[in-house]
């Protein structure tokens, strides 16, 4: 057990989000009380794998590095092809039965926590580069109306450069290829036919993506 882990233990109160993850943590590290681990998919707990960049970066892990100076470009590329099956429930009389109830129930649960997921990390970059703009906007301020040369301390980090591309086949053009690729069914099976449109269509979405194109700029 590390020593933030025993600390984050004493700091239930204050800080639950850190107790639960330092809790977590020492259940791995005790052989005794759990000597089997059994690895189940992962989409049950974050169905894009994002929330734990989202809580590094609330927790510090990533804030740290970019304050240090460690990191001066971050590039986050989330990737959600999540399917949607042609529905024909508002085609029939009937009621939908409880094991369509409960697939909907766990589906529709999942895909909203990974929007609110992708969206809460975009606000936490879209709020460093407003501090860092505010602070430059500040600085010009007082470089018109001040004779001293009077500087405001730095954000730590620089001039931090952050990028999310979140690619889902919602944002295609083609409507016709859009409704292909999203009815098709969630299997390890594909036909050569439907391997190839989805390759095509992640390299059209990467090409018109403006983050992706804003990064791939900085290296030109």
């Amino acid at each position: 057990m590390t020593d933030a882990d025993k600390m984050a233990l004493k700091d239930y109160w204050n800080n639950k989000s850190r107790y639960y993850n330092a809790l977590n943590n020492t259940m791995y590290a005790d052989k005794k009380g759990h000597p089997y681990l059994h690895l189940m998919d992962g989409g049950l707990a974050d169905n894009i794998g994002l929330r734990a960049v989202n809580d590094l970066y609330l927790r510090g892990g990533i804030r740290k590095k970019i304050n240090n100076g460690e990191i001066k470009r971050l590039l986050v590329i989330v990737v959600n092809v999540k399917n949607e099956p042609q529905e024909t429930l508002d085609k029939d009389e009937s009621p939908p039965g409880l094991a369509t109830v409960a697939l909907k129930t766990s589906t529709v649960s999942m895909d909203n926590y990974s929007f609110e997921t992708v969206e809460s990390i975009k606000k936490l970059f879209a709020d460093r580069i407003e501090a860092q703009m505010n602070l430059d906007g500040c600085q010009q301020k007082l470089d018109e109306h001040c004779k001293d040369g009077y500087k405001l301390p730095a954000l730590a980090g620089g001039k931090m450069k952050l990028y999310v591309v979140d690619i889902s086949f919602d944002n295609l053009s083609d409507n016709n290829e859009k409704i292909f690729l999203k009815h098709l069914p969630t299997t390890f099976h594909r036909e050569k036919n439907e391997v190839e449109r989805s390759i095509s269509a992640g390299k059209l979405l990467f090409k018109g993506h403006p983050e992706f194109k804003a990064f791939m700029d900085e290296f030109k």
